[in-house]
């Protein structure tokens, strides 16, 4: 595996960052650079998905004690065309290329991590609970109940508060692969553009 270096724009408004990946590891350069060898990564977490028009997408490594972050926050309307959004993924196919031949079974967990989870399940149960409170207040004014066009909304809102509680239930594991398996989903994601990681197949 040749050296390769990637230079991308985390966010708009923020500096450059320049990574290095080769053969046994990453290095990111700069004044507050640090080296990682695959040999030592014990975990990734990788988190990919939209929100009003904008992807975050995000590359943890735990290695040696400690968790590196590589992301990126970006628009999804000229995705395809987007320099740094393009730089950011070549850079984590290259690092899934490298992690898969020198530890191919460290875990990869895919989604929402940690307070990201939590803070998803609270606000889908705060969309159920506010349904059933719309629905509670509406039978205690109207004698004959919710009409139809009053009670679709009440509905839609309950159940997309619903799937989100579920789906990022913290007491739960994200779905989970193996580094050998990373490269395959990335080149699934190549093909898609912007979207939610866990929208893939197993």
């Amino acid at each position: 595996m040749e050296r390769r270096r990637f230079r991308w724009k985390p966010a708009l408004l923020r500096q450059a960052w320049e990574v290095e990946v080769d053969a046994t590891g990453i290095t990111k350069l700069g004044t507050k650079g640090w080296r990682i060898a695959f040999a030592d990564v014990t975990r990734l977490a990788f988190t990919r998905e939209t929100l009003r028009g904008t992807l975050f997408r995000r590359l943890q490594i735990h290695a040696g004690g400690r968790r590196y972050q590589l992301g990126i926050n970006t628009g999804t309307l000229g995705y395809r065309s987007d320099p740094d959004a393009q730089a950011h993924f070549a850079m984590i196919r290259a690092i899934a290329a490298g992690l898969a031949s020198a530890v191919p079974e460290v875990p990869v967990d895919l989604g929402r991590q940690g307070g990201a989870r939590w803070a998803m399940f609270l606000v889908g149960l705060l969309g159920v609970l506010a349904s059933v409170g719309f629905v509670a207040a509406a039978a205690s004014l109207r004698r004959g109940g919710l009409s139809v066009e009053a009670g679709l909304p009440i509905l839609l809102l309950s159940l997309i508060g619903g799937l989100y509680a579920w789906s990022n239930r913290p007491w739960t594991q994200p779905p989970r692969i193996v580094a050998a398996d990373f490269p395959a989903r990335l080149d699934i994601l190549a093909q898609t553009g912007p979207g939610s990681e866990t929208d893939l197949p197993d």
